[in-house]
């Protein structure tokens, strides 16, 4: 996933990327169960996302499963949506 443009304004800050089309983690989630391995990326990966955002001096203020946007259906990777303060 490539981004292609911020827009910071003195409240929000807008951030352009390619189409996501795997719709939210909920969603995939309530598609049926999934294995360890299936979720072991995804769990990993937002981990890594968080401690990064931290070390950076951002706080996610509102982390739940309809936050995280999947790349593409039966997919490990996705890419995190949701409100964030410095």
């Amino acid at each position: 996933m490539a981004l292609h443009r911020v827009i910071r304004t003195e409240y929000n800050i807008y951030m352009f990327s390619d189409l996501i089309t795997g719709g939210d983690l909920f969603s995939r989630l309530d598609s049926g169960p999934m294995t360890e391995i299936e979720i072991l990326p995804i769990v990993y990966q937002l981990l890594k996302t968080l401690e990064y955002m931290h070390r950076h001096g951002v706080v996610h203020r509102d982390l739940k499963v309809l936050s995280p946007l999947v790349l593409a259906e039966k997919s490990a990777h996705f890419f995190a949506n949701s409100k964030f303060a410095a």
